[in-house]
């Protein structure tokens, strides 16, 4: 009886161990604040020059270590604009396929856990410089001021 006893104790603290760990590791893993699709608030962003967009929906997904940003939008005059890239939070430059009005290849770092720099670029020249910040998970609804 004494050696079941230990048997059952043993067993009872190899589980808690593995648990712990379990628990540990999932929440290093804390979620991306940026990924998920997001949809442009028209009334609270400020476009120059004008005239706004009806509609942006921006896309953002892990795809390995890089990210796939994609961006679908109806323009003032109803025309439309796809285009996507897929790059890491490294500075360095990717290819961007589709329409995009910014250029041809965009740079992004991280700036902190919820801001991410982009930097476009046509044709090696620099378009669009911008810093971008998503809110807390607690308080984000699935919209996103556009500066």
């Amino acid at each position: 009886m004494h050696a079941n006893m230990i048997f059952v104790y043993a067993r009872s603290a190899l589980a808690a161990v593995i648990v712990t760990l379990l628990a540990g590791s999932v929440s290093a893993q804390a979620p991306d604040p940026i990924i998920g699709v997001w949809k442009a608030n028209v009334a609270k962003s400020t476009y120059d020059p004008g005239p706004p967009a009806k509609s942006t929906t921006t896309k953002y997904e892990m795809v390995g270590e890089k990210v796939r940003v994609t961006v679908d939008s109806v323009q003032a005059d109803g025309t439309t604009r796809h285009y996507e890239s897929i790059s890491a939070y490294d500075g360095k430059d990717y290819p961007i396929t589709g329409n995009s009005p910014y250029g041809d290849t965009v740079a992004r770092s991280r700036i902190d856990a919820r801001t991410v720099r982009s930097v476009n670029k046509k044709a090696g020249k620099v378009t669009l410089h911008r810093p971008r910040s998503w809110p807390p998970m607690a308080r984000r609804g699935r919209s996103q001021r556009l500066a």
